[in-house]
Protein backbone atom coordinates (compact mmCIF):
# COMPACT_ATOMS: atom_id res chain seq x y z
CA UNK A 1 0.00 0.00 0.00
CA UNK A 2 1.34 3.71 -0.84
CA UNK A 3 2.37 5.71 2.02
CA UNK A 4 0.93 9.49 2.36
CA UNK A 5 3.48 11.33 2.21
CA UNK A 6 3.01 15.59 2.33
CA UNK A 7 6.34 17.72 1.87
CA UNK A 8 6.66 19.95 5.08
CA UNK A 9 9.49 21.98 4.38
CA UNK A 10 12.58 21.96 1.79
CA UNK A 11 16.10 23.81 2.23
CA UNK A 12 18.47 23.59 -0.88
CA UNK A 13 21.66 25.56 -0.88
CA UNK A 14 24.75 24.82 -3.19
CA UNK A 15 22.89 22.87 -5.79
CA UNK A 16 22.91 23.47 -9.19
CA UNK A 17 21.48 27.43 -9.86
CA UNK A 18 21.54 27.81 -6.16
CA UNK A 19 24.11 28.71 -4.59
CA UNK A 20 25.53 27.13 -1.19
CA UNK A 21 25.56 31.28 0.31
CA UNK A 22 22.11 31.74 -0.47
CA UNK A 23 20.29 28.59 0.52
CA UNK A 24 16.89 28.74 -0.87
CA UNK A 25 13.92 27.36 2.27
CA UNK A 26 10.65 27.19 1.38
CA UNK A 27 7.97 25.65 4.21
CA UNK A 28 4.91 24.18 2.95
CA UNK A 29 3.12 24.24 6.28
CA UNK A 30 1.59 28.15 5.84
CA UNK A 31 1.60 28.10 9.46
CA UNK A 32 -1.29 25.46 9.17
CA UNK A 33 -0.88 21.45 9.74
CA UNK A 34 -0.73 21.73 5.39
CA UNK A 35 -0.72 24.07 2.86
CA UNK A 36 -4.13 24.31 0.99
CA UNK A 37 -1.38 25.25 -2.11
CA UNK A 38 2.10 26.08 -3.02
CA UNK A 39 3.04 28.25 -6.44
CA UNK A 40 6.74 28.61 -6.53
CA UNK A 41 7.73 31.60 -9.27
CA UNK A 42 10.56 33.08 -10.26
CA UNK A 43 12.45 34.63 -13.53
CA UNK A 44 14.42 32.36 -15.62
CA UNK A 45 17.69 31.28 -14.34
CA UNK A 46 16.42 31.92 -10.69
CA UNK A 47 16.63 27.99 -9.37
CA UNK A 48 12.86 26.48 -9.82
CA UNK A 49 13.86 23.74 -11.87
CA UNK A 50 17.23 23.17 -9.34
CA UNK A 51 15.08 23.15 -6.52
CA UNK A 52 12.56 20.28 -7.69
CA UNK A 53 15.79 18.59 -9.27
CA UNK A 54 17.14 18.28 -5.34
CA UNK A 55 13.94 17.31 -4.11
CA UNK A 56 13.78 14.56 -6.68
CA UNK A 57 17.45 13.79 -5.44
CA UNK A 58 17.14 13.77 -2.27
CA UNK A 59 13.43 11.13 -2.41
CA UNK A 60 14.51 9.01 -5.77
CA UNK A 61 18.24 8.81 -6.28
CA UNK A 62 20.69 6.81 -5.14
CA UNK A 63 24.47 8.82 -5.26
CA UNK A 64 27.47 7.53 -6.85
CA UNK A 65 29.74 8.06 -4.23
CA UNK A 66 32.85 7.56 -6.66
CA UNK A 67 31.26 11.37 -7.54
CA UNK A 68 31.80 10.96 -11.01
CA UNK A 69 28.40 13.20 -11.72
CA UNK A 70 29.31 15.41 -8.73
CA UNK A 71 30.58 18.27 -10.45
CA UNK A 72 26.85 18.02 -12.77
CA UNK A 73 25.04 18.47 -9.44
CA UNK A 74 26.63 21.11 -7.06
CA UNK A 75 26.87 24.62 -7.82
CA UNK A 76 30.00 25.96 -9.40
CA UNK A 77 30.70 28.53 -7.21
CA UNK A 78 30.05 25.85 -4.03
CA UNK A 79 32.10 23.31 -2.18
CA UNK A 80 29.52 21.46 -1.29
CA UNK A 81 25.22 21.17 -1.93
CA UNK A 82 23.09 20.42 1.20
CA UNK A 83 19.44 19.65 0.29
CA UNK A 84 17.28 18.54 4.16
CA UNK A 85 13.61 17.53 3.55
CA UNK A 86 11.25 17.26 6.07
CA UNK A 87 8.44 15.20 6.07
CA UNK A 88 5.24 14.01 7.22
CA UNK A 89 4.73 9.61 5.94
CA UNK A 90 1.60 8.39 7.23
CA UNK A 91 1.48 10.73 10.37
CA UNK A 92 5.10 10.19 11.27
CA UNK A 93 7.54 13.09 10.95
CA UNK A 94 10.86 12.37 9.13
CA UNK A 95 14.18 14.40 7.59
CA UNK A 96 16.52 14.06 4.97
CA UNK A 97 20.00 15.53 4.71
CA UNK A 98 21.96 14.93 1.82
CA UNK A 99 25.32 16.10 0.84
CA UNK A 100 27.79 16.22 -2.39
CA UNK A 101 30.71 18.11 -2.29
CA UNK A 102 31.92 19.49 -5.44
CA UNK A 103 34.88 17.16 -5.62
CA UNK A 104 33.68 13.96 -4.79
CA UNK A 105 32.07 12.70 -1.88
CA UNK A 106 28.96 13.26 0.35
CA UNK A 107 26.66 11.80 2.78
CA UNK A 108 22.91 10.52 3.37
CA UNK A 109 21.26 10.70 6.23
CA UNK A 110 17.25 9.84 7.33
CA UNK A 111 16.06 11.12 11.16
CA UNK A 112 13.10 10.09 12.34
CA UNK A 113 11.57 13.49 13.62
CA UNK A 114 12.12 17.09 12.33
CA UNK A 115 13.36 20.40 13.96
CA UNK A 116 16.06 19.90 17.47
CA UNK A 117 13.52 16.60 17.92
CA UNK A 118 15.66 14.24 15.70
CA UNK A 119 16.91 10.51 15.75
CA UNK A 120 19.19 9.39 13.23
CA UNK A 121 17.88 6.19 11.93
CA UNK A 122 20.32 5.59 9.17
CA UNK A 123 23.37 7.12 7.10
CA UNK A 124 24.82 6.25 4.14
CA UNK A 125 24.06 4.44 1.20
CA UNK A 126 21.81 2.19 3.68
CA UNK A 127 19.91 5.77 3.94
CA UNK A 128 19.87 6.01 0.29
CA UNK A 129 17.75 2.55 0.36
CA UNK A 130 15.67 3.31 3.53
CA UNK A 131 14.78 6.47 1.72
CA UNK A 132 13.71 4.55 -1.77
CA UNK A 133 11.55 2.19 0.27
Amino acid sequence: MPAALHILRIKVGGWKAIREDNPVEINFQGGKKFASSALIVGPNESGKSSLFSALRFALFEKFNRRGGATKNWVNHDSNEARIEVDLLINGENYSIIKTRKYTSGGTSKLEFGTGADKEVLVRGQAADSKILE
